[in-house]
């Protein structure tokens, strides 16, 4: 059991293969990288992200002097020893040899995730234009036959066990080469260029400063009306009692409706674990609970000693599936069906996160579920109630799910050998869907994995400020921009060339594919202001929704209804507007009645009148008002979600 406690353990995000601790003249500033060399009295260093940076020698510390001039030596002797370069090859910091000597031997490589692939066997190499360099490997892992081929693109560096080679991605040569190596600029002929004249920088305003916890609940308030953004606010010390007093509570309940099966409950600072399982088995999970925090802490930028929940994160764990679609049944009147596990508020509103799963088919495989679905759990709750898109939410909890638990099973290569053929039977091109679902379908959780491997490998802070961004109310096409300076087209194909995939594209009309056509139906007498504010806040939260017919003014002629039936036959949704007349409105009725003749979804949305809002005539006792929020209308929207109605947050 020991041994398996160990398999699944959460373990921190790779360093690189050589990196340290470098500390300025000072002793005020440090910095984790590597060393790259030494020219002259500057220092090249790389960081785990892959950047590199120069500092003058003299501005760092005597100990990091010394270890710079004693890392450099060797390299300016091996050098020296060189005949010089031919002009027509690039000047190697030392000979490598055949790079085919490569094929059979043991190497570590870095990818630029900082994920380190330890002592795997080169099965082929394929040199690239420059002496010494590589543009990709062919490796076997430690799993029997299991083979990938990586492109330097996705490699930050290389090394042979023994110790006979490195190698490091050179950018201006787009392949592995030896540290130092330079490649001559390419010669661009004179007659042939263009003189355009040069763009104008783009000066982006810096990431939003707002804390929500700082903030009173009147400014909350205020900045709700200006942006649509419900802030979290800080929990006083006796209102999270409370809410762990009733966590404990509904746990309590859960356990004694599952008798005789004992439950057993474990409590640490920030979370709840009821399951099932044996003590053996669960004790397993709880003691990596905290681990698993702190690695979301560390992507998401926030302190380990704050806690984002509210109360505190409830875990249940099921050892069968049936028992765990019979907890959703009885809690939940409704059956879930994931594959694994799924987190959701445990209270519609209050922030409380729940995340519910059964263990499947390995140790493994449900430790990366647990700290799936913790990262969803804590993107709901982080600094807003403000949704992030499903490509972005499912690519951050499978990438850091992916990266944060003990590698050991075959599961993920598998799903990144699928993608790329389903990306090679569409020609490259990825869903028209991708971009635009709030509820990202299944098959494409391989693809946000690869753009979200793209943003964390380029730039870390980076990404934290694009998520920052949109739980602040920016579009998430605003963000990338500002964070990024990339428009979606641009981030599909920089991942596909990082990724060795340079044809990947988005379909050129890929924003117009994948709008749903929305029908509006509204009071035309008393609601004018109702149908006004929804048409400002299509455009203003960029929803993904062409609004195709507005209600007339009903005049209950057949020449009316032929020309609402039209339009509402060419929609996939109607939203009905609810106001304090809506139950008097025969238009509205009318409307509702085709909807359900012609078998087209639609939805109440709750106007919120003062003197009281009322259903329209027609509709069923089952249909009741959905919250007219950001969030809801982004989900109303969903080409997907018209067939999942269950996330919607209802009054």
């Amino acid at each position: 059991m020991r041994t398996l406690m160990v398999a699944v353990a959460v373990v921190l995000f790779s360093a690189s293969l050589d990196a340290r601790i470098w500390t300025d003249s000072t002793g005020k500033y440090r910095i984790e990288a590597e060393f790259v060399t030494l020219e002259g009295d500057t220092v090249h260093l790389r960081r785990p992200d892959g950047q590199g940076i120069a500092i003058p020698l003299e501005r760092l510390s005597p100990a990091d002097q010394a270890y710079a001039k004693q890392q450099a030596a060797p390299a300016a002797e091996d050098a020296a020893a060189q005949p010089p370069p031919s002009p027509s090859e690039p000047a190697a910091a030392g000979d490598v040899g055949d790079l085919d000597d490569l094929v059979g031997a043991r190497i570590h490589i870095q990818l630029n995730s900082g994920e380190v692939l330890k002592d795997v066997e080169v099965l082929a190499v394929r040199q690239g234009k420059y002496p010494g360099s590589l543009t990709s490997v062919t490796i076997r892992g430690s799993a029997e036959g299991q083979k990938s081929t990586l492109g330097a693109g996705g490699i930050t560096q290389l090394k042979r066990t023994d110790g006979a080679c490195h190698l490091v991605y050179i950018p201006n040569a787009k392949a592995l080469m030896p540290p130092g190596s330079e490649v001559p600029e390419p010669v661009e002929p004179v007659i042939a260029k263009k003189v355009t004249a040069e763009p104008e920088p783009i000066v982006e305003e810096p990431a939003p400063e707002i804390v929500p916890e700082e903030m009173t609940e009147a400014e909350r308030q205020a900045f709700y009306k200006e942006t649509g953004v419900l802030l979290w606010s800080e929990l006083t010390d006796e209102q999270q009692l409370e809410m762990v007093q009733g966590q404990k509570s509904f746990l309590h309940k859960v356990s004694e409706h599952f008798k005789p099966t004992k439950m057993l409950l474990f409590e640490r600072e920030r979370f709840f674990f009821l399951t099932d399982f044996p003590n053996e088995q669960a004790l397993i999970y709880v003691p990596q609970l905290e681990e698993m925090y702190k690695t979301l802490c560390n992507i998401f930028g926030v302190s380990e000693r704050k806690s984002v929940w509210r109360g505190k994160a409830v875990i249940v764990a099921f050892a069968r599936e049936a028992d765990r679609d019979k907890f959703f049944q009885t809690f939940y009147s409704n059956r879930f069906s994931v594959a694994g596990g799924q987190a959701h508020t445990l209270n519609p509103g209050d922030g409380t996160v729940i995340i519910v799963g059964y263990y499947d088919h390995s140790p493994l495989h449900f430790a990366r579920v647990l700290m799936h679905e913790m990262c969803h759990g804590f993107v709901q709750v982080y600094k807003s109630r403000q949704k992030i898109p499903g490509w972005l939410e499912e690519g951050a909890a499978y990438w850091i799910s992916t990266n944060a638990i003990a590698q050991g099973d075959v599961e993920h290569a598998r799903l990144m050998e699928n993608s790329m053929r389903k990306l090679m039977m569409s020609s490259w091109e990825l869903d028209a869907e991708f971009f635009t679902s709030a509820v990202l379908e299944v098959g494409l959780h391989d693809h946000a994995y690869r753009l979200t491997n793209y943003l964390l490998s380029r730039n870390r802070s980076a990404y934290k400020e694009l998520i920052d961004r949109i739980k602040m109310g920016e579009t998430w096409e605003q963000s990338l921009r500002k964070a990024y300076s990339l428009s979606p087209e641009d981030l599909v194909r920089a991942c596909g060339e990082a990724d060795g995939m340079p044809g990947l594209h988005l379909a050129p009309d890929w924003r117009e594919v994948a709008k749903v056509k929305v029908f509006v139906s509204y009071d035309c007498k008393h609601d004018e202001d109702l149908k006004e504010l929804l048409d400002r806040e299509i455009e203003k939260y960029d929803l993904n929704c062409a609004v195709t017919g507005w209600s007339t003014v009903h005049d209950d002629s057949a020449a009316w209804k032929q020309r609402t039936q039209g339009k509402i036959r060419d929609v996939q949704l109607v939203i009905v507007l609810c106001g304090e007349h809506t139950h008097e409105a025969g238009g509205v009725a009318a409307e509702v009645q085709i909807s359900q003749e012609e078998g087209i979804p639609y939805v109440l949305l709750f106007g919120g009148k003062p003197n009281g809002t009322t259903k329209p005539a027609n509709t069923k006792e089952s249909d009741t008002f959905q919250q007219w929020s950001r969030y809801n209308l982004q989900l109303l929207i969903d080409r997907r979600s018209l067939k999942n109605r269950k996330n919607l947050e209802r009054m």
